[in-house]
């Protein structure tokens, strides 16, 4: 019999809560492009009648190789492949950003699942279309940054903001079948490091990875 966990939603919540504390660091790291000017509304009125949340809602400004003038931007973690309820619940995020800022749209979705497994095109009208912008955050993709912070930290070497972030990030967007695995790997690198965090980095991560690890391991005693 599978135990009762203590968190409901927790990889919406790891998302959150790194992005509430570092939105402009977390954003860039995880690669979306634009640069983040201010967070905004992320309430929404769907069409069914009840209201949403988006997983986050910002302004950015243009990078001038993605974005090329402002947008309102949302990014939405998921953490299996969107469907028809998801895909449509993304158009009427695309509908409420317009309603609230009167700027262009860039929805974007963060997932280790990879665009060809979900529905990725929502076309009301010929010239209204819903289409996410998915980010890499692939196992080769996390594996790479695993890499990279081990050797950071094992050379005893400072850890920027954006790097301290992949200690949640890693986890977080691991596939499921990995996702044991990586997170003993770096609750090991986190307790290495954790005297030289800053108290608000060091609680954003010890808050991520104690509700991953809640998420994760069937049996309490494994961690």
């Amino acid at each position: 019999m599978n135990r009762k966990r203590k968190f409901s939603k927790p990889f919406d919540i790891c998302h959150s809560i790194m992005y509430n504390e570092f939105p402009e660091e977390y954003l860039e790291e995880i690669g979306v492009p634009g640069k983040f000017v201010k967070k905004i509304n992320r309430r929404v009125h769907l069409k069914n009648g009840t209201d949403g949340v988006m997983d986050s809602a910002f302004i950015l400004d243009p990078d001038n190789e993605i974005l090329f003038e402002r947008v309102a931007a949302c990014v939405e973690h998921i953490s299996i492949p969107i469907g028809d309820v998801k895909l449509f619940k993304l158009g009427d995020y695309d509908i409420q950003l317009v309603a609230d800022e009167h700027l262009p749209t860039f929805l974007v979705v963060a997932s280790h699942h990879t665009r060809d497994k979900s529905l990725d095109t929502l076309i009301r009208s010929p010239s209204d279309i819903t289409r996410p912008y998915f980010l890499d955050l692939s196992l080769e993709n996390i594996c790479e940054r695993l890499n990279r912070l081990k050797k950071i930290i094992n050379n005893n070497q400072h850890l920027s903001v954006k790097n301290a972030l992949n200690l949640g990030i890693i986890p977080l967007y691991a596939p499921r079948k990995h996702a044991i695995h990586i997170t003993k790997e770096v609750v090991e690198l986190y307790l290495k490091t954790v005297d030289d965090l800053d108290e608000k980095m060091e609680y954003c991560l010890y808050s991520v990875l104690s509700i991953l690890t809640d998420a994760y391991f069937e049996d309490e005693k494994e961690y």
